[in-house]
């Protein structure tokens, strides 16, 4: 592995641990802000789950070790949640939408935001937007499992239901319970299976982050779920 490439896997380990992160705004000066840590509780070997490793065990040194910040939420009782760490507002609940391609997620998009903000239909807000991949992670917790069907977010603060607990129009024959798509503003730079723009994002169903089709069940009614969010 080139000197190159290890500058670029260490930039990355820091973007996502749970470390204090800075950044630098135009015309202002540095500031700092919080990420909290992934709320990971258990201990693995290289196959399964294991009891928690002592110093100088093979496998110490894992991630829940170092757990990092703990989760601060505060829910402020207007349809809004404060994280107290990072310092961001979410949507609790979540808006269930449609879209066949990028140009039509931007023109539904667009379109959906003005009339939010407009109407200050969260907190009475007007400045709500879709969140990145990044934000997303940020309110990951991964003490969810999906094989107990734990969704992988603090249920006690968010709104969560899997696909196949919903009835409404969004969720077609063969909707999968796992398919909680939820939308993020990163466009994917390559194609989704070498023929699909699509965007990067995290699933609080299955706890993934991986790329999705904008039309990605084709059909009209794909149902993504959108959690926003407002703040920097």
């Amino acid at each position: 592995m080139s000197k190159y490439s290890i500058m670029i896997l260490l930039c990355i380990i820091l973007i996502l641990s749970g470390c204090e992160n800075k950044t630098i705004e135009p015309g202002t000066s540095s500031r700092t802000y919080m990420i909290n840590g992934t709320g990971l509780e258990g201990y693995f070997d290289d196959r399964t789950d294991i009891p928690e490793p002592t110093p100088g065990e093979d496998f110490y040194g894992q991630d829940s070790h170092y757990p990092g910040n703990h989760f601060s939420f505060r829910d402020n009782d207007d349809g809004t949640v404060s994280d107290l760490n990072t310092g961001l507002t979410w949507q609790k609940s979540y808006y269930r939408i449609a879209f066949t391609s990028y140009e039509h997620y931007i023109a539904r998009m667009e379109g959906f935001l003005d009339s939010i903000n407009a109407r200050g239909l969260l907190g009475d807000f007007n400045d709500w937007r879709v969140p990145t991949a990044k934000e997303q992670l940020s309110i990951a917790d991964f003490s969810g499992s999906v094989n107990q069907w734990i969704p992988y977010i603090d249920t006690s603060v968010f709104n969560f239901a899997f696909p196949s607990e919903n009835t409404n129009k969004f969720d077609p024959p063969g909707t999968r319970k796992i398919d909680a798509q939820h939308v993020s503003s990163n466009k994917y730079v390559g194609l989704v299976n070498n023929r699909n723009e699509g965007f990067t994002a995290f699933n609080f169903a299955d706890g993934h982050i991986k790329t999705y089709r904008y039309n990605g069940r084709e059909t009209d009614e794909n149902g993504f779920y959108l959690k926003l969010v407002r703040g920097n």
